[in-house]
């Protein structure tokens, strides 16, 4: 027997967390690991579009990497407390370690920052900016879930970690690439000279 997509549990806005127990939709536990999996999936796209550019070939294991560990921790963040016991820990010490190797690697090419930079560069670039942001989202709500329920250290050092990664990769990047960053500076009237 093959494994249905749909079983009409959610028809009334629950879901079954791991373990079985249900929930509302809106439950803020259902809403952080949402979040992880949206993130997972802009870095599938990430991926996607690092998988035609030969210059950053060598980077792909490292971002399927990344999205295992981030499946992971969906999956920790989709398991109530009770049920958590036999997970065991979720992210290491060396896991952290690696993302803090891999943002100086990232950091050792592309010029100094003289300024913020702007989201955006090429098409690639842009996607690291756009999982960035995910993930400081995620980030903002694991704080605020832990609030209620309490979540693992190393889980929330790993996501903070990981976005500055996405940063730095996004930063190198546009330098691997030749691409020109996009500078911030003081807006000024957008229709002056229109």
């Amino acid at each position: 027997m093959s494994w249905k997509i749909y079983t009409r549990g959610g028809d009334k806005g629950s879901t079954a967390l791991v373990g079985g127990k249900r929930v509302k939709k809106s439950d803020a536990r259902v809403d952080v690991y949402g979040t992880a999996d949206e993130l997972n999936s802009h870095l599938g796209m990430l991926r996607s579009l690092l998988s035609k550019e030969k210059a950053l070939f060598s980077e792909l294991d490292v971002i399927k990497g990344i999205q295992n560990k981030l499946f992971d921790i969906g999956s920790y963040l989709a398991t109530p407390k009770d049920d958590a016991e036999g997970l065991g820990k979720i992210v290491q010490d060396p896991e952290i370690t690696l993302l803090e190797k891999k943002i100086d690697f990232y950091s050792e090419g592309p010029p100094a920052m003289t300024t913020f930079i702007l989201p955006g560069g090429g098409v690639v670039a842009s996607q690291a900016h756009i999982a960035r942001t995910v993930c400081r989202r995620l980030e903002r709500q694991c704080v605020a879930f832990s609030e209620k329920d309490e979540l693992d250290a190393p889980v929330m050092k790993y996501i903070n970690r990981l976005s500055d990664f996405l940063f730095a990769f996004s930063r190198y990047i546009s330098w691997k690439l030749g691409e020109e960053e996009f500078k911030w500076e003081k807006a000024k009237n957008v229709f002056e000279n229109s």
